[in-house]
């Protein structure tokens, strides 16, 4: 029960963008039960966030999603969730797709149709252009998990990526109240969609009250530029960190 507990604080550290505390308790939880197949699948995927969009494209930190990924497909060799950390490991840390695609039918052959593998769907088919599928699984991977940051903000991204801003930003502001994120990227998604519904003066106020990341400063530029405040955005600029 010990090791599940410190895989369900994982998880919610992870959804956090806490990835560091993240990895700390699944290794406890890994200490703890060395057969837990889940916390080895979390562990993969926490790796290969931290490799495509924590700044760590290090070879090491690679190899680690793949041998946890791997390690739980050998504990849980028809476990879903073993095959999604393969398909997630050739997709976030490969970008090949055919092989993500791949390890995904053989996880949902097994069983798997929980919000992860139809979220999973829904970024391959993004990448191959298929935008009607991808958007008809995001949403139903968003309806099975609305909890998961990582799910509304690529639904976010594929509405305003079809200009469905209305959707992008109706989306990302029920997903803000239900503070599903205490990050500012959906914010920024927010930002970005009414800025293209032309609400520039809304779009701006969004990002004010956003919490603070590294696209925050980058954004409020833009929407000072967007308003014509020159001054503003050279204000913002001027006082930029180092």
């Amino acid at each position: 029960m010990l090791a599940y507990d410190l895989y369900l604080r994982a998880r919610e550290s992870f959804f956090q963008n806490n990835c560091p505390n993240a990895v700390h308790l699944l290794d406890q939880a890994i200490a703890r039960d060395p057969q837990f197949a889940l916390a080895y699948c979390l562990l993969a995927e926490v790796h290969l966030y931290m490799y495509r969009f924590n700044g760590d494209r290090t070879p090491g930190r690679l190899d680690q999603a793949k041998k946890a990924a791997d390690t739980a497909l050998q504990i849980a060799p028809k476990l879903p969730q073993s095959h999604l950390a393969e398909a997630q490991y050739y997709y976030y840390g490969l970008r090949d797709f055919g092989h993500a695609l791949a390890e995904l039918n053989a996880a949902r052959s097994s069983g798997g149709e929980q919000a992860e593998f139809v979220d999973l769907s829904a970024l391959i088919e993004r990448r191959l252009g298929h935008w009607n599928d991808a958007i008809r699984d995001g949403e139903r991977a968003a309806e099975l998990d609305p909890q998961n940051p990582f799910t509304i903000n690529e639904l976010v991204e594929s509405y305003l990526a079809v200009r469905r801003f209305g959707d992008a930003e109706q989306l990302a502001d029920k997903g803000i109240r239900a503070t599903v994120s205490q990050t500012g990227y959906l914010w920024g998604l927010k930002s970005q969609a009414l800025t293209s519904l032309g609400r520039i003066d809304e779009a701006g106020a969004v990002l004010e009250n956003s919490p603070a990341d590294m696209t925050r400063l980058y954004r409020l530029v833009l929407a000072a530029m967007f308003k014509r405040d020159f001054a503003r955005a050279s204000q913002l600029l001027n006082n930029a960190p180092l």
